[in-house]
């Protein structure tokens, strides 16, 4: 029981700084694009709250799945969370035709671009994140395990003697 405690508890942290940490990147991404396409930018806090507040909770089913599922039905979480990034990733790979009616400067393209890149690049970062810290422990080896009860069988000394 305590081992499920401590799987849901590694999803739900990880939702949690992982919603928070791409939530608050993509925001800025955000106030980049705007500030690159000229447009006229009102970004609040409450807006920036809600945005980190809606990754996180739509980060938890895929780190949850993560965390407690094993084998191959660990695929099911990364289904998640592919679900969860795949439509920001598509907007953020499309071309918008609006875009072309900017007269830019090559330099200002470039910028747009390379924010577009790295809008993708967080969302990946941020599935890799979660896979990363929903993972267990290498098998055979707990918290605490030492040199010591590694020499003994399963870190008992009488069955040691046997």
């Amino acid at each position: 029981m305590l081992i499920h405690l401590k799987k849901l508890g590694r999803g739900l942290l990880a939702a949690l700084v992982f919603g928070v940490l791409c939530g608050a990147a993509v925001r800025l991404l955000m106030r980049f694009f705007t500030l690159i396409s000229g447009q006229v930018s009102e970004f609040t806090w409450g807006g920036t709250a809600g945005i980190v507040f809606v990754a996180a909770v739509f980060y938890l089913p895929g780190a949850l799945a993560l965390s407690l599922l094993r084998g191959r039905w660990r695929l099911l979480g990364h289904v998640l969370v592919a679900a969860t990034v795949a439509p920001h990733a598509v907007q953020a790979a499309a071309f918008r035709g609006d875009v072309l009616t900017f007269f830019w400067s090559t330099q200002r393209w470039a910028v747009y671009w390379t924010v577009h890149a790295l809008y993708l690049a967080v969302l990946l970062a941020c599935w890799y994140g979660i896979a990363r810290m929903t993972r267990g422990r290498a098998a055979g080896k707990a918290p605490g395990d030492d040199e010591r009860a590694s020499d003994t069988v399963g870190g008992d000394p009488v069955l040691e003697k046997l």
